[in-house]
């Protein structure tokens, strides 16, 4: 099939009876959440899109007109939710060959996800697709236009799942990282919640990062060991810092080390997976994980988390945690004919060595204490390591 042709069904009509407040226009960061939802499929590519009003909409209208978005009203919203989903498909044409239906207190998904989700209804033709987070289903399906006259002539009995669930052979899901697709606002506990989302956005959660590496960019098994490792000594000696004194995120220290190798095998691979994560929404962790692989950063001001990173993915040896000289002597052995590749080895070496001094100093002691792992190795020439290593050091 070719490339869908895809609109938006904000549903904005609805009472806001348990939240205290109306829902459209409570404020999230610079914008309120009607104007913020029409923004996420703008800034996935959706043109058209489409919100359904009924409730106060005279508060509402100038917003979705100002955004530049059509309005859809709905006299019949105090019957619920399927009232608007249907007064929605009313409107459709015969030129939309699918569309997303979003509820306006769903206010955190991402740009990314949407995006997702019109490749998969492309590359499966699918007639629903469904975001999936931690093997859950969330918000908002993308549902193909072959669906409309089912919406249109159902009685509303069980909502817009109801009439789905008739195609559920058929329906995909898409993998995504991004729990904010299970995530409404119901009452204030949920609007708290909301606000401190927003302000994290950039992080991904431990959860997030698993989704990651585990389904939407799958990496190899010893990847995922070596990540885990690069997260436990990062974590370690993030946690030190923090006990020394050092201001340290040690949310974006974890994401970034779990998630450092997420484009492993592909050419420039520390630069294209912090495009993903960049791409993802994830801008603090891609910008902690971009140097992993060369450190070129300030050495003058405080220790900050692409150094933690750096450090921690240069002591993870595979899933094990080696000194640094462990790290290099092989390599260095194997360049022994080549000089240039040599002296390379030799200066990256020579950085490494120079972020874990500034580390140990902004420590106050040295790198075994945050790591006791690496007590059990002895301060040997880097020529000895491959002996030490291989009697199991």
């Amino acid at each position: 099939m070719s490339q869908p042709r895809c609109a938006a069904l904000i549903l904005s009509a609805g009472l806001s009876s348990r939240v205290g407040s109306f829902k459209p226009l409570l404020q999230l960061g610079s914008q309120t959440l009607v104007e913020r939802a029409v923004a996420l499929f703008r800034a996935a590519g959706v043109e058209d899109v489409r919100v359904v009003v009924g409730h106060r909409a005279h508060e509402v209208m100038p917003l979705i007109e100002a955004a530049g978005a059509q309005v859809v009203p709905n006299a019949r919203y105090p019957e619920g939710m399927f009232s608007s989903v249907r007064a929605g498909v009313e409107t459709l044409g015969p030129d939309v060959d699918a569309f997303y239906v979003l509820p306006v207190d769903v206010p955190l998904v991402r740009p990314w996800t949407v995006r997702r989700l019109r490749e998969v209804l492309f590359e499966r033709g699918a007639p629903v697709v469904y975001p999936r987070f931690a093997g859950a289903r969330g918000h908002p399906p993308l549902i193909a236009a072959r669906c409309r006259s089912a919406i249109r002539a159902s009685d509303g009995l069980g909502g817009l799942r109801a009439v789905l669930r008739q195609w559920e052979a058929e329906a995909a899901d898409a993998d995504v990282a991004d729990r904010n697709i299970l995530f409404d606002v119901d009452g204030p506990e949920e609007w708290e919640e909301a606000v401190a989302r927003w302000r994290r956005r950039s992080v991904p959660t431990r959860e997030e990062c698993e989704a990651l590496l585990r389904h939407v960019f799958p990496v190899d098994p010893a990847v995922l060991r070596h990540s885990q490792a690069v997260a436990r000594v990062a974590l370690a000696v993030g946690k030190a810092l923090a006990a020394a004194g050092v201001a340290l995120d040690l949310a974006v220290v974890e994401a970034a080390a779990l998630l450092h190798d997420i484009a492993k095998g592909q050419p420039e691979h520390a630069q294209v997976g912090a495009r993903r994560l960049d791409d993802l929404g994830y801008t603090e962790t891609a910008a902690a994980a971009a140097s992993h692989a060369d450190f070129e950063g300030d050495t003058n001001g405080p220790v900050g988390p692409r150094e933690v990173v750096y450090l921690a993915d240069q002591l993870a040896w595979g899933d094990r945690v080696v000194p640094l000289e462990a790290r290099f002597s092989a390599r260095m052995a194997e360049l022994a004919g080549d000089p240039a590749a040599l002296a390379a080895a030799e200066a990256r070496l020579a950085s490494a060595r120079r972020v874990r001094d500034r580390v140990a100093a902004a420590l106050g002691q040295p790198l075994e204490y945050a790591l006791p792992e690496l007590r059990r190795f002895p301060r040997s020439p880097i020529g000895c390591w491959r002996d030490e290593l291989a009697d199991g050091a």
